[in-house]
């Protein structure tokens, strides 16, 4: 008789744009805007010593070569530099560990209750991670929740993504100007997260803006391929547990 060995945990590198990648990206940007500055004006005056005013037209060639150097350096980066918080998905458990708090662990072998939901990135004042994505992508995230143990997690995609997966996950469409004051006053402040009001916790709206409320202070960012694993993933549990 032979037994299967366990599957090794599926790993989720969790917040890919963290803040250390963010400053280290800009120190790359400024850097090499001022080396291609420097370096394209030699070259300029070297073989074109007829033409005026070198320095604007450095300016000019550096601010874009910078801009690549920069999303190139990027892209390693995103690759190589993890920001330490990520989840373990077994078949067992799921596991959110952060270097700055105890690991979060969900029994996937007991009931985990989920809500799931997108939004429009438009029609706000954005700020953040959120200002960084295309305006006409949605945020797509999820609030898996056990006892007293929760895990919030989300991802930036295109809406042609979001109606693939509600083929197989309910997602529910929130509306941003339910909570948020989209007058031309409060576009002239920065961006804050709002109150939301008595009304709209009562509507059926609720319990979705709650979790959207725990996406503000407790999300993790995943990749959309890695949210996409997790779904699949949560899938497969559930055929599980109704095959028990």
């Amino acid at each position: 008789m032979t037994s299967s060995s366990p599957r090794k945990p599926i790993i989720l590198n969790a917040d890919p744009e963290h803040a250390g990648l963010r400053l280290a990206v800009l120190a790359v940007l400024g850097t090499s805007l001022i080396a291609a500055f420097f370096l394209l004006r030699t070259a300029l005056e070297s073989v074109a010593p007829e033409l005026g005013a070198p320095s604007i037209l450095a300016c000019l060639g550096a601010l874009p070569l910078a801009m690549v150097i920069g999303a190139a350096v990027e892209a390693v980066l995103k690759r190589t530099w993890a920001s330490g918080r990520r989840l373990l998905v077994s078949e067992d458990e799921l596991r959110l560990q952060r270097p700055e708090s105890p690991d979060v662990v969900l029994n996937l072998r007991q009931v985990v209750n989920e809500t799931w939901w997108h939004f429009a990135l438009k029609g706000y004042q954005r700020g953040g991670r959120e200002r960084r994505a295309p305006d006409r992508w949605h945020c797509v995230a999820g609030q898996l929740q056990q006892e007293g143990s929760r895990i919030v997690v989300f991802t930036f995609v295109p809406p042609q993504r979001v109606e693939a997966w509600e083929a197989d996950t309910p997602f529910y469409r929130l509306h941003p100007a339910e909570v948020y004051d989209t007058s031309m006053r409060s576009r002239m402040g920065g961006p804050v997260r709002p109150e939301i009001p008595t009304e709209v916790i009562a509507s059926e709206s609720g319990r979705t803006w709650l979790a959207e409320r725990h996406r503000w202070q407790q999300g993790v960012e995943l990749v959309p391929d890695d949210f996409e694993l997790l779904l699949a993933a949560l899938r497969e549990r559930s055929r599980r547990r109704a095959g028990m």
